[in-house]
């Protein structure tokens, strides 16, 4: 075989090894086998310098499973993802150096569009206030086509939020594409648009250093005792702890832990006044996830010994079921789940982990959460190339899968 052809291999070998589906989105072993043929058969007529048209075939072939999480990396890709894998973690979702101020999550829909080259695209989940994102007009929903004449199409958020990062005062050209809203005149499109393709536009950001947010933040109210929110120690004012979970770290759980420490203390404290605590709010709004481990150990300080926690199903069916080994740090306090549309993966694991286990109402001003259900995993290949590839997926304690349809809320607000 050429270079070219072993590299064909290589990801079709690691794709049959891995991928969660074992049907391959129904095409079978047979099918799937064709697919590695006929890739195989296209590359094999091009030479050393048509490297693009090779992954263009790669692509071609991941297509064909329907995930839009399995992914082919270049080998400028695999190494700026390998060396924002390798930074150290921190307490805060913002990075030393300066950036642009957006949150980016991978999007959970299979790519249909026939104007966009290949695989996934990575959306903008979130955007800080008054960054220089917002400034220049970047938006919630927004897809990153490219950064500085380089697609990141296909590219996992990992990497696109690497090329966003940069020195202070740097500029950077991101060519995005606003979603179509339903009922939008085509009017408002740019003359390069058609009323069936998304708005297309290229912006210069210029990067600033941006205020670190606390991976936790914790607060508490007090409710003033009315006759219509009478408790079990009569008019007696109620309090209510908030804890605010940015984001998923490994130094999530012991954070959430300390707060909540300091919130039953002092409300111990109070009691001579008769405050009552009535309620915890874990608020997982604009929390797009991390470090799943974090989410599973936080749903342990709040559930009752063998509580199920997620079950974590590979392409053999076989299940590993997380479940709570430990003794919770509160398992009584009345708690609400505060979430929308950008609470996605491990934030997901644990809302769903207390709304199973009838531990907490879930509420929120929107229908459902993200619905991020899927694991993967990043291997090498030849030439220096990598591959995601979904390698597993989650089920609630109750056995629903979220991928693509999220966490229904218990309670809708306005």
């Amino acid at each position: 075989m050429t270079p070219n052809q072993l590299l064909v291999d290589d990801v079709w070998r690691e794709v049959s090894r891995q991928f969660v589906d074992p049907t391959f989105n129904g095409q079978g072993e047979e099918g799937w086998k064709q697919q590695r043929v006929k890739a195989i058969e296209q590359v094999s007529e091009f030479g050393p310098d048509e490297t693009n048209l090779v992954y263009d075939a790669i692509r071609t072939m991941l297509n064909t499973l329907n995930d839009p999480y399995t992914r082919f990396l270049t080998p400028e890709q695999f190494e700026t993802l390998t060396k924002a894998y390798a930074t150290p973690s921190t307490t805060s979702i913002a990075s030393s150096t300066s950036g642009i101020g957006v949150q980016l999550i991978d999007d959970n829909k299979a790519n249909k569009n026939n104007n966009i080259s290949y695989g996934g695209k990575v959306v903008v989940a979130n955007t800080f206030a008054n960054s220089p994102a917002e400034r220049a007009g970047i938006l919630p929903g927004d897809a990153i086509l490219s950064i500085d004449g380089v697609d990141m199409i296909g590219v996992t958020a990992d990497l696109v939020a690497t090329n966003c990062r940069g020195e202070t005062g740097t500029t950077v050209e991101i060519e995005i594409e606003h979603p179509i809203v339903e009922g939008s005149e085509s009017s408002t499109s740019t003359p390069t648009s058609s009323s069936t393709s998304n708005k297309r536009q290229t912006v210069i950001v210029t990067r600033n250093p941006l205020t670190s947010t606390p991976v936790v933040e914790a607060s508490t109210m007090v409710l003033p005792a009315s006759s219509t929110n009478k408790n079990e120690n009569g008019n007696s004012p109620r309090k209510v702890g908030i804890l605010k979970i940015n984001s998923f770290t490994k130094e999530t759980e012991k954070l959430v832990r300390d707060e909540l420490k300091k919130i039953i203390a002092e409300y111990q404290q109070q009691q001579q006044q008769q405050a009552v605590l009535s309620a915890i709010i874990i608020d997982l709004r604009g929390n797009l996830g991390g470090y799943m481990p974090a989410g599973v150990d936080v749903a342990k300080l709040f559930l009752p010994p063998r509580s199920r926690i997620i079950s974590k199903i590979d392409r053999t069916g076989r299940a590993t079921i997380y479940i709570n080994d430990g003794v919770g740090s509160d398992t009584e306090t009345q708690l609400y789940v505060v979430v929308d549309r950008s609470t996605a993966s491990a934030s997901e694991i644990l809302a769903a982990a207390l709304q199973d286990n009838k531990r907490a109402v879930v509420v929120s001003g929107e229908s459902r959460t993200f619905g991020k259900g899927r694991i993967q995993n990043v291997s090498p290949l030849s030439s220096g190339s990598g591959i995601a590839i979904t390698k597993a997926k989650y089920m609630t304690p109750n056995g629903r899968d979220i991928q693509s349809i999220g966490i229904a809320p218990d309670i809708r607000s306005d």
